[in-house]
């Protein structure tokens, strides 16, 4: 058996047996034709064009139904409709006598290189766009079918270089159980479709050599791990973890349309972590409160320059009106540790964890954090957007900070009030919780940082993972200094990191007083299941469970013995 790590962009399993689809060079004649047969070659490029169309809106009909995916399809229809294709294409045919499918290569030649040369991630979308659209037109002339084999089927999992958004359609119709990808990420138009239509994914995958046609797959698309003839053992583990999930989505579907409310009707602000606008969709389905934590790295990752305003501008825009009014918390640039870009002149730190991250970086280069800041304040003119700052270490920071946004909307001329909060993750920020509370409009405590801090853990360090240790109780005890200090300055106390949806400390976490969860969109429903099962005023009239306990195993002991005299398992959903 072989473990292949890639990268996480979607969630699920797959397991099925490997289709490799190899790419295939498309071989183009180039002929010089008559001038009787001008006409007849752009007749071919209409009817290809109008083939097409149909063939994507048959797609859109059957299996597209979420805004965004909709959207990407409806481009290609754009592109396919686009009248200054059709000039250059007939104007290359007419003038140099091309065949169609030479001029069709000349043109989209031309096009995709520009948009490439763009060095841009949205640009470089556009180029893949392109890309497609030219090869459907030429497999559709050339009476191809897709790259799609007819062993595919519902056992099946595809491996591909690349994947076109169009093909997506076509696997979901096959009812293949995965895909695995060379390239693409996150934001790939594929992907996205994918993710969209609970397609498993992992892309960075190298499998050349290490995978062959008809091996035996495990995909586990929320690890970004790929087993490679697995042993019965671990196809069984899997075959049971897939069966319960599918059973468990279908009964929290029940539940996506209610409000977040415990067994004895206390209403639990149940928030979102996202990173692109394409999630929106499942947040309003799942009936979320809004956005506990927007994450903005991701615009300025994979590319070789920074971001422009008016790109962030409209990126932020386009989750603020889908918000509709719902808080928005939009985290400032966080690169740095664990999230480097190729333009980021600190690559080669001894301990990015430790180094020049978070809003460090932001009052380090002060130019590029008043871009992202000008970018919100203009798109929170459509919504209910709101500002975090993150890895604050000390009041200075903060005030420093607030200043560049007060700056920024006096060159906007922005009149209205933003709400400003703190992401707690160091020691230092918990510790003087008291005073950040009277400069901040609210907290959020991101766990995961918050504990690696605390307990002086790499939490990417397989070697000391054990000591990573959510029961320590000195990170509790910050968590819960950290809510008494907000709840004394009557600001709001959110918590967004991993904590929020691990339902073991959740009742503890609303216990200390935390008044909002921010989850992944994935355990939304999961999280608000659970906190309907749990008895708040049993909760809030047990007896503090932090005195006098020093050691993580009697911390967890505590805590489990907490939460079986809270839960009313009888009230579960």
């Amino acid at each position: 058996m072989q473990t292949l790590v890639g990268i996480a962009v979607s969630s699920g399993i797959g397991i099925g047996q490997a289709i490799i689809i190899s790419d295939k060079s498309i071989e183009i004649e180039k002929r010089h034709i008559d001038q009787a047969e001008i006409e007849k070659e752009q007749g071919r490029y209409i009817s290809a064009i109008e083939a097409i169309s149909k063939n994507i809106d048959e797609h859109l009909d059957q299996f597209i139904k979420a805004k965004e995916e909709r959207e990407i399809f409806e481009a290609h229809k754009m592109i396919l409709a686009d009248p200054e294709i059709q000039k250059g294409v007939f104007d290359l045919i007419a003038r140099e006598l091309h065949n169609l499918e030479y001029a069709l290569k000349i043109y989209f030649d031309k096009t995709i290189s520009f948009f490439k040369e763009m060095k841009n991630v949205f640009y470089a979308e556009r180029a893949g766009d392109y890309q497609d659209i030219y090869e459907r037109l030429i497999n559709h002339l050339q009476n191809k079918s897709s790259l799609i084999i007819d062993e595919m089927n519902q056992d099946s999992i595809v491996l591909m270089r690349d994947c076109p958004p169009s093909m997506i359609a076509e696997l979901i119709k096959k009812k293949v159980q995965g895909l695995v990808l060379v390239k693409g990420n996150k934001t790939s138009h594929a992907v996205i479709l994918a993710r969209g239509m609970s397609l498993p994914v992992v892309t960075g995958i190298q499998f050349n050599q290490k995978i062959k046609d008809g091996d035996d797959l495990i995909l586990d698309a929320e690890q970004g791990i790929v087993f490679v003839n697995p042993d019965e053992k671990l196809l069984n583990k899997y075959h049971e973890q897939k069966a319960k999930e599918n059973e468990e989505m279908a009964n929290l579907k029940s539940i996506s349309s209610l409000p977040t409310v415990t067994a004895d009707g206390k209403v639990i602000q149940l928030m979102a972590n996202i990173e692109m606008p394409e999630e929106m969709e499942i947040v309003n389905q799942n009936n979320a409160d809004g956005i506990g934590l927007f994450r903005t790295e991701f615009l300025y990752m994979d590319r070789d320059s920074l971001p422009t305003e008016n790109e962030l501008f409209e990126f932020y825009k386009a989750v603020s009106e889908q918000a509709k009014e719902k808080p928005v918390i939009v985290r400032t640039i966080d690169v740095g540790g664990d999230k480097m870009a190729k333009w980021y002149p600190h690559l080669q730190e001894i301990n990015p964890y430790l180094g020049c991250r978070g809003i460090r970086f932001s009052l380090t280069y002060p130019e590029i954090f008043k871009t992202q800041i000008r970018a919100i304040l203009r798109a929170a003119e459509f919504g209910n957007l709101q500002i975090m700052f993150p890895l604050v270490s000390s009041v200075e920071e903060f005030r420093k900070a607030k200043d560049y946004v007060l700056e920024c909307a006096a060159e906007l001329q922005y009149k209205q009030e933003i709400r400003i909060g703190t992401m707690i993750e160091i020691p230092s920020a918990a510790l003087i919780a008291d005073q950040l509370a009277k400069e901040s409009d609210f907290f959020s405590i991101g766990t995961n940082d918050l504990l690696q801090y605390t307990v002086a853990v790499d939490r990417n360090n397989e070697t000391i993972a054990g000591l990573y240790n959510s029961y320590h109780p000195a990170f509790l005890k910050l968590i819960k200094m950290t809510a008494e200090a907000a709840k004394s300055n009557n600001i709001m106390i959110a918590v967004c990191g991993e904590l929020a949806a691990n339902e073991s400390f959740i009742g503890l976490l609303l216990k200390f007083g935390v008044q909002e969860l921010s989850v992944s969109t994935h355990s939304l429903l999961k999280t608000r299941r659970f906190i309907s099962s749990i008895n708040y005023q049993k909760l809030v009239d047990y007896p503090d469970i932090l005195t006098n306990i020093g050691d993580s195993g009697k911390m967890k002991e505590a805590i489990d013995k907490m939460n079986t005299e809270i839960i009313e398992k009888k009230e579960k959903v």
